[in-house]
């Protein structure tokens, strides 16, 4: 199956002469002065432009293309690419220097709808395309202006080009009695000049000119070729493409030729014919190009592209200007010396289209979302910038958040500087080195000394040294996500008893410890291999659990080890001598999933195969919640840096999942391409469930090649795409909300805080930088890192002038239910720093001692005897909300009567329920004290050290004691 845009491009008129000026009325001045005020975009490490609200840009946009771009085409000269973008019922032209990829603006985005290839004309000042309603627009380059011609007749057109003289052009289409026309019409005027006859009954594939424009081709699926005199519009001659030979005869086992793609020599005398070969013996298709002479149809050469079994595809074949060269692309780009029949270069370049430039020495190649120039003599890049033409579905940040480190599908890893965007250093050799390998998770210690890339497709897992850029370590086996498949395949027991077998060995678990020395592995066989990093070499392996390692965690003074294993086991292991301190068992009954310890190892989560949620205390292993939180499955389970928050993702139909995996399993598309995903988080602490987002996993807007490989993922339990990820505080969530929209939530409210990059393509994963001041969002071979925080730094007051926001405005929008308002005021403190603790200070105080006494007293209510005295404390306590549940939960424990614990246990149930409503006081306390952590200052931690000390039930003491913990554990590293 083959994919790209190969199927809208054409032959394309190359020749002389630079482009000029260009906007859409008239040209652009030479130089544009901004206006007073408007402040200056900011600007990515190679000087382009960023979104608004991105603060950097890992990577580049230079040689890209955008998402709806359908056709391009290369200047005479060679130093211009126009790009054909569709959008909904108009197209835009944009305009690339193919020398540095920098974007130089678009034609104009209010022009018809366009069909087909661009073309130049042959001096370079005028752009031709045919739009939709078969008229002709013409683009005068150098007055900035343009002109459409009308089309001559109701005729719906597939297909245009222009010969190499833009005098004349071609039009194959559709009447609206389905009957298939191609046409010859005069650019100036528009005027028929001839029809071309006999393909009422045929499939016309993409068709050409020769040089001086008489002489037209066109192949049909069948094996045959056309070529057509353009002045009588008849049928020169066909060319038969003879079946390939075996020992002297025609092969028997080819079951069928189809010519996917023809070109024409500049000399009209040899047609390239691009064949794929059908056989009944072998799974696989083979490619080859057959040459033809125009006269007398015999075979002058055959090119083969690749043998069998080769995983090589093409899309489209040229000539080079003096016919000596032929140029396929496709999964590669091939170049060939038709006189020797001599391969001259095969580069690794994904083409889905590729042209020379008119003087023969540079080649346009797109490929996916990429335009690249290469030298026509050796296939390498002209440009040397590093453009990374992979797709990035893997990111971290360092534990300073200074660092962003990156992994895509070209099997290397790369670290970036988080401020500039600049890249520090690539892990690993050349991008070529890593063909057919991806980087698919990664894991960053706590240092950010080491990275851990785990390779799904070819199940290995490696540990890079970032400061040596060296591996040392290298695990060949099966990823982490290969304990997921028998669950899938649970309905063939022979192939999941296969696939246990071959995953012996393999990689299901990782975990650092907090000083960087150990790294643990756990492994699909049970067991436990322990790596020393400062010494190299495996510490110890402890085989320990049936069926595979779920999960590890290290105590924080890396003395313990903690594991949970599919038998549904929680295992300590000391690590000075490998020996296990306990063992608990929790066996449920039901498959394991996905497994998680928080970072301080106090929590185990899990989720299982029908969607329960379970929650462990791994100190004492009391089962803190069990729920039903999916009707499906599990995507995603993680917990904040902190461990107050755990964020959760599943899917909640499982029907259409079952049969979109049915499909997949039978070679077939998915047939479902939305499925409902649902967003949780929960609190650990109380046991119950905080937030809720629903959504739609949308599939449509991905080729249908990123579908299935999305699903895969998905059918192997992968964490991949991670469309959702929770901040270090447990206080913000981001998820993908649509065709590239960023979209970052306030788990307090519900509500939404700010949307990034609407126009962008999907988030493949999201992560959070250490302070949650930072969300980076991989979207395609580039990296944003944008601003949770909006700025407002400037105020207007009642009088006009401009200033500082007033401390006291800011103080009123804390309490407000609107989320972006809100966050708006947290960043405006951010500007006062110290000022702005002290004028919070003298607002907040620490929670009274007299609070725990009420509560013992209206919790000592619930069992009085008079029904009005248990009601009304039973509201008073529903009051309080999440501060009074410790204390339920010890009375609950103690014993009481049955009235009083039947009231405790609808207490409890009532605090956690989702979506607690808070009071705007409340939300005031919980967002200044969050105000105050982000300054961190020493006076802003004195204060979260006296509001600290305040009762242990209140919320400002909690939350107090919380962002005290985060700031000393960040001022530690």
């Amino acid at each position: 199956m083959r994919y790209g845009y190969s199927q809208y491009v054409g032959p394309v008129a190359v020749l002389l002469l630079p482009l000029l000026a260009f906007s859409q009325d008239k040209p652009l001045p030479k130089k544009q002065t901004p206006k007073e005020n408007t402040p200056k975009p900011r600007l990515d490490f190679y000087g382009d432009p960023l979104p608004e609200g991105a603060e950097a840009r890992m990577g580049t946009v230079r040689y890209r293309l955008p998402d709806d771009a359908m056709a391009v085409a290369l200047s005479p000269d060679g130093r211009r690419v126009a790009v054909r973008c569709d959008r909904e019922s108009r197209s835009a032209i944009l305009m690339i220097d193919s020398d540095t990829g920098k974007h130089l603006g678009y034609l104009g985005d209010t022009l018809p709808n366009l069909i087909g290839l661009p073309a130049f004309s042959p001096d370079g000042k005028t752009l031709a395309s045919l739009t939709r309603s078969n008229g002709i627009l013409l683009w005068d380059l150098v007055a900035g202006k343009s002109r459409e011609v009308p089309g001559d007749t109701v005729f719906d057109p597939h297909w245009a080009v222009f010969s190499s003289d833009l005098k004349k052009l071609a039009v194959l289409g559709v009447t609206p009695d389905q009957e298939s026309k191609l046409v010859l019409r005069d650019v100036d005027s528009g005027e028929r000049l001839v029809e071309f006859a006999g393909h009422v009954e045929d499939a016309m594939y993409p068709f050409g000119y020769s040089e001086d424009g008489n002489v037209l081709i066109s192949a049909s699926d069948e094996a045959f070729i056309r070529i057509w005199n353009t002045e009588t519009g008849k049928e020169r001659r066909r060319l038969i493409v003879p079946r390939p030979l075996k020992e002297g005869k025609p092969d028997p086992n080819v079951t069928a030729l189809s010519v996917w793609r023809v070109a024409l020599s500049p000399d009209g005398k040899t047609v390239a014919a691009l064949v794929y070969v059908h056989r009944d013996d072998t799974e696989f298709t083979t490619i080859h190009v057959v040459l033809l002479d125009v006269v007398s149809g015999q075979v002058v050469r055959t090119l083969h592209s690749g043998g069998e079994g080769e995983s090589l595809y093409f899309d489209w074949v040229t000539f080079s200007p003096d016919g000596t060269r032929l140029l396929m692309s496709g999964s590669h780009i091939c170049s060939w010396d038709i006189r020797t029949g001599k391969r001259i270069f095969q580069a690794h370049q994904k083409g889905d289209y590729a042209v020379y430039s008119r003087d023969g020495k540079r080649i346009l190649v797109t490929g996916g979302f990429l335009a690249h120039l290469l030298d026509a003599s050796t296939g390498k890049r002209v440009s040397d910038m590093d453009v990374l033409d992979h797709w990035v579905v893997a990111l971290a940040f360092t534990s300073d958040g200074r660092k962003v480190v990156t992994g895509g599908w070209d099997g290397t890893v790369r670290v970036w500087d988080a401020a500039t965007g600049r890249q520090l250093r690539r892990l690993g050799k050349s991008p070529e080195s890593h063909r057919g390998e991806s980087v698919d998770h990664l894991h960053v210690s706590p240092s950010g000394r080491y990275v851990v890339a785990v390779d799904e497709e070819n199940r290995r897992t490696r540990v890079w040294d970032c400061e040596k850029a060296d591996a040392v370590l290298d695990v060949q086996g099966v990823p982490l996500t290969a304990r997921y498949e028998s669950y899938w395949e649970r309905e063939d027991s022979e192939k999941a008893e296969k696939e246990k077998e071959s995953h012996r060995e393999g990689v299901s678990a990782i975990a650092f410890s907090r000083d960087d020395r150990y790294l643990a592995l756990g492994a699909n066989d049970g067991t436990i291999r322990l790596w020393n990093l400062r010494f190299g070499g495996p510490e110890s392996s402890l085989p320990l659990h049936k069926g595979g390692v779920a999960a590890l965690s290290f105590s924080e003074d890396a003395e313990r080890l903690y594991s949970w294993g599919l038998d549904w086991t929680l295992r300590e292991i000391d690590i000075s001598t490998s020996r296990e301190i306990r063992s608990i068992e929790m066996h449920k009954g039901e498959e394991v999933i996905l497994g998680q310890f928080s970072l301080d190892s106090r929590w185990l989560a899990c989720g299982d195969s029908t969607g329960r949620l379970h929650l462990w205390e791994v100190a004492t292993g009391e089962e803190r919640l069990e729920t039903k939180a999916y009707d499906s499955r599990f995507s995603l389970l993680r917990f904040s840096a902190d461990g107050r928050r755990l964020l959760t993702r599943g899917t909640m139909n499982a029907k259409r999942v079952r049969e979109n995996f049915q499909a997949l399993r039978e070679g077939r598309p998915p047939p479902h391409m939305e499925i409902d995903v649902l967003c949780k988080v929960w609190d650990p602490e109380i046991g119950g469930e905080v937030l809720a987002l629903t959504g739609k996993n949308r599939g449509n807007n991905w080729s249908q090649e990123e579908v299935f490989r999305i699903l895969s993922w998905r059918q192997r339990g992968s964490l991949l795409p991670t469309v959702a990820t929770l901040s270090p505080d447990g206080r913000t969530v981001a998820t993908e909300g649509g065709p590239g929209a960023v979209r970052i939530w306030e788990v307090a409210t519900g509500k939404m805080i700010r949307s990034f990059g609407a126009d962008a393509t999907h988030a493949y994963t999201l992560a959070f930088s250490p302070r949650g001041e930072i969300v980076a969002a991989n979207s395609d071979n580039t990296t944003l890192l944008w601003r949770v925080f909006p700025r407002r730094s400037i105020q207007t007051s009642r009088d006009g002038s401009k200033g500082p926001p007033d401390l006291r405005d800011l103080w009123k929008d804390l309490a407000k239910g609107d989320a972006k308002r809100a966050y708006e005021a947290i960043g405006g403190f951010g500007d006062g720093k110290d000022r702005a603790v002290g004028f919070i200070e003298e607002r907040l105080r620490p929670a009274p001692i007299e609070i725990p006494d009420r509560l013992r007293v209206w919790i000592a209510n619930l069992d009085e005897e008079e029904y009005e005295v248990r009601e009304r404390a039973s509201e008073r306590i529903s009051r309080m909300g999440s501060a009074a549940l410790p204390a339920l939960r010890d009375a609950l424990a103690k014993g009481s009567t049955v009235e009083a614990r039947v009231r405790m246990k609808i207490l409890i149930d009532r605090i956690t329920l989702p979506f607690e409503e808070f009071p705007s006081e409340t939300l005031r306390t919980i967002r200044a004290i969050q105000t105050v952590e982000r300054i961190g200052t020493e006076k802003a931690k004195a204060f979260l050290g006296r509001l600290a000390r305040g009762h242990h039930l209140a919320r400002r003491t909690r939350e107090a004691k919380a962002a005290l913990k985060r700031l000393e554990s960040r001022s530690s590293k």
